[in-house]
């Protein structure tokens, strides 16, 4: 599974926005399949915390599919 590292600096109802080591934003949805509820995702925005997502790439949807969320000081956030 592809994962990707960066900074979480918008959350909003189960989407978030990850700033990668480049720069560049991509979307994010929270999968139902992940360990974590959308509430918990504001606290990531408000730290603006460093993760590490494991994601898909879902056909006929704009953005990724966040699968795993992992704290990039290694502790398991989702």
């Amino acid at each position: 599974m592809p994962q990707m590292t960066g900074t979480v600096v918008i959350a909003q109802e189960g989407r978030l926005q990850l700033m990668d080591e480049d720069g560049v934003g991509h979307l994010f949805l929270l999968s139902h399949k992940a360990a974590a509820e959308a509430q918990q995702l504001y606290a990531l925005q408000d730290r603006q915390q460093r993760v590490r997502i494991a994601y898909s790439e879902p056909r006929g949807v704009i953005g990724l599919l966040a699968e795993k969320i992992e704290l990039f000081d290694g502790e398991a956030s989702a």
